[in-house]
């Protein structure tokens, strides 16, 4: 991998990012979004106050620990915030896990109830997530004991052998899904990334064997999203694609591999369709006609990972690294600061841009700040190694 100096651009984008971060973002929802008792709500209104409902999905939970555990690592601080980050993860398994072990669904942010303990792994992979990003800040000891139930659980419930992957449901359903097994093994490698658990990395990698064979198609260089027993949909999400370019770099990364054929290959694919930075749609048929012109914050912000990867594996930087600060520039104006209020952001846009969004999702927290500590390690204003 080159080791040159990062362009001024990305590091000028980086820089926005981190200081929109710091100064707006984690402030608004720490104050705004965070239960006193520990949990997190589903998400703010446009103007930053609070949504009436006191339900939040199980992976709102998990993603808003990795959030505030992240933001630790890159330089964040409160008074409280260890002390806050020990009660939530306490908190988030007492909450979220079922008595046979198994992540639920739905939780009530007030009383701590699981009100709805139905079984998507979905959610479990966002479970396992938030975990590990607390062990890389409390430690183990902190983790260590919520994190064992949850394999007990998912071995016992979930698995299908080796070869199959796991139940995206229970009960289960013919059809498998792509992308919560892509989730489940973002978990596990952020899991190795922050133990150096061989067990761990093998699971990840048993789950990668699984996935390249059930869902990556080479013919047509794209990630499968659904497959039943007689069909594959012709459609695909474009954002996937650049999720697996991103995972598949990370992959390389932790384990000192070369980076895996298919990940160029999904990135070209992509680039070939030659989408204006920060407006990637959601859904694109196998010959290249967009199949669903809606956009996604978080296509956006895969991207912006998946042009850093790019980067990274090749010695000629410059065309990667003006991607990446081309499209962190664009989700910027299109998608942050078109926001009522600093630190916010949109989820939904149609296709020719206008604001479709009802209220702030906590979920996209996860991929935003996610992108922006690749920005920071990337360009270098995250000094520390983010891992062991």
């Amino acid at each position: 991998m080159s080791e040159r100096t990062p362009s001024d651009a990305l590091k000028r984008a980086a820089s926005d990012w981190r200081d929109w971060l710091m100064s707006c973002s984690l402030p608004l929802w720490w104050q705004g979004a965070r239960i006193n008792n520990g949990s997190f709500a589903e998400g703010l209104a446009l103007d930053g106050g609070p949504l009436e409902t006191r339900q939040s999905r199980v992976r709102v939970q998990g993603r808003q620990l990795f959030c505030f555990s992240l933001a630790t690592r890159l330089g964040w601080s409160q008074p409280d915030l260890m002390s806050a980050l020990r009660t939530s993860t306490k908190r988030f398994a007492v909450q979220c896990l079922r008595p046979d072990d198994v992540v639920g669904h739905m939780i009530n942010i007030d009383t701590g109830d699981l009100v709805d303990d139905s079984v998507d792994l979905y959610d479990a992979a966002f479970f396992l997530l938030g975990l590990a990003e607390a062990t890389a800040v409390l430690g183990h000891d902190a983790t260590r004991a919520s994190i064992d139930r949850f394999f007990s659980g998912l071995d016992a419930h979930i698995a299908y052998d080796a070869t199959r992957g796991y139940r995206e449901f229970l009960p289960t359903r013919d059809t498998r899904l792509q992308n919560p097994h892509m989730h489940l093994f973002e978990a596990l490698l952020r899991l190795y990334d922050v133990t150096g658990e061989l067990d761990v990395l093998s699971r990840a990698e048993a789950l990668l064997e699984f996935v390249k064979e059930m869902f990556f198609d080479n013919d047509n260089r794209r990630v499968i999203e659904t497959v039943t027993a007689c069909d594959t949909d012709d459609s695909f999400e474009p954002g996937h694609s650049m999720e697996w370019v991103w995972l598949l770099g990370y992959h390389a990364r932790l384990t000192s591999r070369q980076l895996d054929p298919f990940a160029v290959d999904l990135y070209e694919r992509i680039e070939a369709l030659d989408f204006k930075p920060g407006m990637m749609p959601l859904g694109v048929h196998i010959d290249g006609a967009i199949t669903d012109p809606r956009r996604r914050l978080w296509a956006q912000t895969e991207t912006i990972k998946a042009h850093l990867t790019m980067a990274e594996h090749h010695s000629d930087r410059s065309l990667y690294e003006q991607r990446a600060a081309e499209t962190a520039t664009a989700v910027q104006k299109l998608w942050r600061d078109r926001c009522a209020v600093d630190g916010g952001w949109f989820e939904h846009v149609d296709a020719d841009g206008s604001i479709t969004s009802t209220f702030m999702p906590a979920s996209s927290g996860y991929h935003i700040y996610f992108a922006i500590s690749e920005l920071m390690r990337v360009t270098g204003l995250w000094q520390t190694h983010p891992t062991r």
